[in-house]
């Protein structure tokens, strides 16, 4: 019985001493697994801050963009304007352009009440308005005046 009593309590450590080994091991993989879930962890949150970095810049453009836009359409309506105010004046074809005013003679600026045929700002043809507005002629020489 002693023997038996001997042999049991050696099977019973060494199954303890087996318990102990394999639950170290289950303790080993367990930290394993809990470092490989932080670095998992620290790539998802550096993806995270990336995508909220991309997410910003995108607004940023967007809003860039519609200023961009609205400075766009800002100028093209004051190119517009501009293009208007220029299609007013009208150089007067003369045979004497190199020769100078006197000095009381009247201003060169004059109105026209009827539009003669020209080409405006650009050497676009001018459109003939809907409500014809004064024409304003210069003489070539004239024109530094104003």
């Amino acid at each position: 019985l002693t023997e038996r009593g001997t042999q049991m309590a050696n099977q019973t450590a060494e199954a303890l001493s087996g318990i102990t080994d394999s639950t170290t091991k289950v303790a080993d993989l367990l930290e394993e697994i809990a470092t490989a879930s932080n670095e998992q962890a620290q790539g998802i949150a550096q993806v995270s801050q990336g995508l909220s970095q991309i997410d910003q810049v995108t607004q940023q453009n967007t809003a860039t963009a519609e200023e961009s836009a609205a400075a766009a359409e800002e100028l093209s309506g004051q190119a517009l304007q501009l293009q208007e105010m220029l299609r007013r004046f009208t150089l007067q074809q003369s045979e004497q352009v190199n020769q100078q005013p006197e000095v009381n003679q009247q201003p060169a600026a004059h109105v026209s009440p009827t539009p003669s045929p020209r080409v405006g700002w650009g050497n676009m043809a001018a459109a003939a308005p809907d409500n014809p507005r004064p024409q304003i002629a210069l003489n070539s020489s004239e024109f530094g005046k104003f």
